[in-house]
């Protein structure tokens, strides 16, 4: 029997293979069938002689530790082990080609397209890197493309596998006449046989992967492999630009920096190699730090005694400066960077989205004001005030649970968002910072926007027209959707033009006039002066870019200012710039928003996981049969992102999506298929969102669902055959529509004026809908016949929110106002009553959202829910002086070159 027999009896309980798709130095790959799954996989089986040098138990051990990368732009490992005496491993079959594929093709891809497939694989490198993980074996075969021609996106496959063969063979790799990597991609420390490589090598094979995108052949090459690893370690690429005109200067200059042959000398990590193949700016001498203290030891920077020493001796200006010659005039871009400590706690019982950009600067930046712990309630906020010439704030009297803080122009006061007693409805207030009675002002519309520097943009979504509000001196309680309508944010010094976002899509508003231009994508928009706006980049910079004459599109192309910087709970990017120049921002890319899935009992008990780890999770519903469970995970705090399929027992993950702008999956009846909210260009929430729908195991083509396309979807439920379906739209019409039959045409079914109802979710036998709705001034939990609403019956007492049907439809489970999960049995004939309501336990500490459901139930009555550990998190400050200035001077160059 050949060893392929073998292999197939072998597999045959679990994976039908139906024929080889290639070899290559390590592994013979197979198309394969997951007869469990019904899907197709790709089988990877290692070579009989590699096989035998590793040895089964120490391979499948090492292994292991790369089945926990999940990332958009990483395949991930769905099986490994030993059949028929050799070893494998299962990866998701791909359909399209791998970049060397479309290489061979094409020998040069366009610069846009290389660009973006560097920068997605470094991002999942980035991703990688900070686990631990490094590949060792990039090269254009182990990066394969997905989507259509023309909308291609990485996907590194072998992930880790490089490190598990090394780390199982040892010594007897080198002794079999087996290298690891590849002669044309390996740095010249891995080519040497320095088995302590680190992330710089990774980086290194991605500028030769990137070399070979833009050039048409790798940086080195020769006739046998000892030739090229000589030209490695002894010669230079030639230059980019020699090579092909059309180049950008700065896309070559990061290339080569990336194929420094000194490790040290190459990009500290992959984050910034992306950031440089954006930044289009001249080369620094010197270039300022996202830590402004790149000389310092890690673990010197998370020392209290050495912060509070080193931020006081750089506020004095007696500390380190760093001159910045991004500018063509040095002189004009010198700022002195501060690194503070600051704790910044969020109570668990807050929705995610309650809390906005926790920090603001005074407009002369002297002081901050910033969300913190309060220090008599024990899981509360309160607003500190710090002067950053001293090492400790005080708390600002009468704060308690204020969000979003902004410093009033004459900086004597500060404009907060604080929660009302019944925790549903939010008060506008200016709280004096001395200390006082707080005002609490009326907004005049119920479609609004709070902006920077505290004026009202009131939106007609009707005309697409703003207009400006100042605040007025009546007290009253402003309405809730100045939260829930983040679109416009900052508005330009001679307020004529507003800049805002939906979901990562920004854009434009010319004040007074109708209409609106989407300029790209990017969060929390900043005008600094009518044309020149900054913004945090969906993969964490912070950027610049300058508006055209008519205010309709960036030109020439924004540029990177930093490396990624910290993200609210809420996902709100964390920086400030005040009037005098100066920058504030939460060092660090990492995503606030992110949570771990866990299982929790009715009891509370919380259950293990077989992947704990932590992802921004925006939304999860268990399949019928309580396998799988389908999640979308965002980026930055926005609703939309990518729809991913994952194996409960085993953590083992599918994408069903990665187009970056799709969310809140459904299941299908039979846990056949999933239906999903698909935004407009790079959003969530903007015009022409459509309801998509595709296996669930993503072995097909997706497609709509008839007749949803157009309207702005937040939301969307269907009955467990699919006939009816129920749907909630976003902003400021938050009703709920609904569709009795197949070519029906949508009707209301609540949508009340001035109320919002949120949260549809039908019931299993498709005859009652519940729903969360404040027609009585707060948030409560309601049943209604569906789909005619004939029956409405009030399901919750004393406020509730976040309804979910039992699996029987025997019981609605819902939040109440305090955080407790409740259990509200029911009975259901001609009408529904309730016959019992008891509280199960306190969920505070499992990510809420007011405005959709966050937790599912479980077959066996129990629930998969998300806790978010990152509440009590502590956030680096950077503060940059002379910052806008050193801006200025940048785009100015940015500029001046492109002409």
């Amino acid at each position: 029997m050949s060893a392929l027999d073998r292999l197939t009896t072998a597999l045959a309980p679990s994976y039908r293979i139906e024929r080889e798709l290639g070899a290559g130095g390590m592994a013979t790959v197979y198309l394969a069938r997951d007869v469990k799954h019904g899907r197709e996989v790709a089988i990877k089986v290692l070579h009989p002689e590699l096989a035998a040098v590793l040895g089964a138990e120490r391979f499948l051990s090492e292994i292991r530790t790369t089945a926990s990368l999940h990332h958009p732009h990483i395949l991930p490992l769905f099986d490994s082990g030993e059949a028929g005496g050799q070893l494998f491993y299962v990866m998701p079959y791909v359909e399209g080609e791998t970049l060397r594929g479309r290489l061979d093709r094409e020998t040069q891809l366009p610069i846009a397209d290389a660009v973006q497939l560097a920068r997605e694989v470094a991002g999942a490198l980035q991703y990688a890197h900070e686990r631990g993980i490094i590949h060792r074996d990039i090269k254009p075969e182990n990066i394969m493309l997905q989507g259509a021609a023309g909308d291609q996106h990485a996907l590194v496959a072998d992930f880790g596998i490089a490190l598990a063969v090394q780390q199982a063979g040892g010594v007897r790799m080198t002794q079999t006449g087996l290298r690891l990597g590849t002669p044309q991609y390996m740095a010249p420390e891995q080519a040497m046989g320095d088995k302590a490589v680190d992330a710089r090598a990774d980086i290194y094979a991605l500028g030769a992967v990137t070399y070979e995108m833009l050039s048409g052949e790798p940086p080195f090459s020769g006739p046998t492999a000892q030739a090229i690893v000589a030209r490695v370690l002894t010669t230079d690429a030639t230059s980019l630009g020699a090579l092909r005109k059309a180049v950008p200067p700065n896309v070559a200059e990061a290339v080569h920096h990336a194929l420094e042959k000194l490790p040290a000398d190459r990009f500290t990590d992959a984050r910034s190699y992306a950031a440089a193949l954006l930044d289009t700016s001249p080369r620094p001498t010197a270039a300022l730090t996202s830590t402004a203290l790149a000389g310092v030891s890690r673990h010197r920077l998370r020392d209290p005694i050495f912060l509070a020493t080193t931020a006081l001796a750089l506020i004095a200006g007696a500390g380190a400066t760093y001159l910045a010659t991004r500018g063509r005039d040095a002189h004009d871009a010198r700022v002195t960077a501060a690194v503070l400590p600051l704790e910044i706690r969020t109570p668990t019982n807050l929705p995610v989205n309650e809390v906005g950009i926790p920090v603001s600067i005074s407009p002369d930046g002297s002081f901050i004001v910033y969300v913190g712990a309060d220090p008599e309630m024990p899981g509360a906020t309160a607003l500190w005030r710090r002067p950053l010439d001293q090492l400790s704030g005080t708390v600002i009297p009468g704060t308690r649970n204020a969000q979003s803080p902004r410093i009033s122009a004459d900086a004597r006061s500060v404009h907060v968002l604080a929660r009302s007693k019944d925790r549903n409805r939010n008060v506008y207030q200016i709280i004096p910072l001395e200390g006082g009675v707080a005002r609490e002002v009326l907004l005049p519309a119920a479609t609004a926007a709070w902006l920077h520097d505290g004026t009202f943009a009131l939106y007609d979504s009707v005309a697409m027209r703003i207009s400006l509000v100042s605040p007025s001196s009546r007290a009253d309680t402003v309405p809730f959707s100045v939260l829930a309508s983040p679109g416009p944010r900052s508005l330009s010094p001679d307020r004529t033009r507003i800049v805002g976002n939906r979901g990562d899509s920004m854009f434009v508003y010319h004040v007074g006039e109708p209409g609106r231009a989407f300029i790209g994508r990017g969060f929390a928009p900043r005008l600094l002066d009518a044309s020149t706006v900054v913004y945090r980049a969906p993969d964490g910079p912070l950027m610049a870019g300058r508006l055209n004459a008519g205010g309709t599109e960036f030109a020439p192309p924004p540029i990177a200012l930093t490396d990624a910087i910290a993200l609210a709970p809420s996902g709100q990017p964390i920086f400030d710039v005040a009037s005098d120049g100066t920058l504030i921002y939460g060092s660090g890319g990492t995503d606030a928003y992110a949570s771990r899935m866990v299982r929790v009992g009715r009891d509370g008990r919380e259950q293990p996981l077989a992947d704990i780890e932590l992802r921004p999770y925006q939304h999860v519903r268990v399949s019928p049969d309580g396998r799988r469970v389908a999640t979308s995970l965002g980026r930055g705090g926005s609703a939309s992102g990518e729809v991913w399929v994952q194996e409960l027992a085993s953590g083992a993950r599918i994408p069903i999506t990665t187009d970056g702008v799709s969310f809140r999956p459904v299941w299908s009846g039979d846990g056949k298929r999933l239906a999903y909210i698909r935004g407009g260009p790079g959003s969530s929430l903007v015009d022409g969102t459509t309801v998509m729908q595709r296996s669930a195991s993503a072995d097909a083509p997706e497609d709509s669902v008839p007749w949803l396309s157009g309207p702005r979807l937040a939301e969307f439920e269907w009955t467990a055959d699919g006939r009816s379906q129920a749907i909630r739209g976003s902003g400021g019409s938050r009703d709920i529509l609904v569709r009795a039959a197949p070519g029906e045409a949508l009707r209301p079914f609540a949508a009340d004026s001035g109320v919002q109802e949120r949260s549809p979710r039908i019931s299993p036998d498709g005859r009652w809908i519940v729903f969360a709705s404040d027609r009585s001034s707060r948030d409560e939990v309601y049943a209604d016949a569906f789909p005619d609403g004939r029956a409405r019956v009030a399901i919750s007492l004393g406020g509730g929110r976040e309804a979910v049907w039992s699996r029987d439809g025997s019981t609605v489970f819902y939040r109440d106002l305090d955080g407790w999960m409740v259990a509200a049995s029911v009975s259901r004939g001609a009408s529904i009553e309730v016959t019992k309501r008891e509280r199960l336990f306190d969920a505070s500490a499992y990510v809420s959202n007011q405005f959709t459901v966050m937790y599912d139930v479980t077959p066996d009555g129990g629930f998969l829910m998300l806790k978010r550990e990152s509440q009590a998190a502590r956030t680096d400050i950077i503060i940059v002086r002379n910052w806008v200035r050193q801006v200025m001077a940048r785009l100015d160059a940015v500029r001046n070159a492109a002409r």
